[in-house]
């Protein structure tokens, strides 16, 4: 944990940045938070560049490339499975039908990525070294 000056420092720093890509510690220490909600984030940094990378090679503004970034990384941290875990096009396709109309309108540059075609959803292994854990 990072003293309150040492985060007060570090983002006032981080006001200079269009995008900075903490690890899991360094989103914690920076937030002042113990815990994060996720499954597995196993991944989910890679998951997050990939996404901003593609956004760039889109054309997207930078605020297009993070919001892209976040829900790609977001998805991924639902399941088990590191890489295995990354959203795919039926993954995103199946959160925009079932987002709200508010994030539809911030998300609206995505409907031109997604395929017309039917998609089928991912099959994922299994995560058996985490379920074996949580048994105790």
């Amino acid at each position: 944990m990072l003293s309150a000056v040492c985060r007060e420092q570090a983002l006032d720093q981080l006001r200079h940045c269009d995008v900075f890509q903490p690890n899991r510690d360094e989103a914690l220490a920076l937030t002042g938070q113990r815990t994060v909600e996720a499954i597995d984030t196993t991944g989910a940094g890679d998951v997050f560049a990939a996404a901003f990378v593609l956004g760039t090679l889109s054309g997207w503004t930078p605020a297009e490339r993070v919001r892209f970034a976040t829900l790609r990384a977001s998805l991924s941290v639902r399941q088990f499975g590191g890489s295995l875990a990354a959203p795919g096009w039926h993954d995103i396709a199946t959160w925009w039908r079932e987002a709200d109309e508010e994030l539809r309108q911030d998300y609206a540059f995505v409907v031109g990525l997604l395929p017309s075609h039917r998609l089928v959803p991912v099959r994922r292994a299994s995560a058996t070294l985490a379920a074996v854990s949580e048994r105790g």
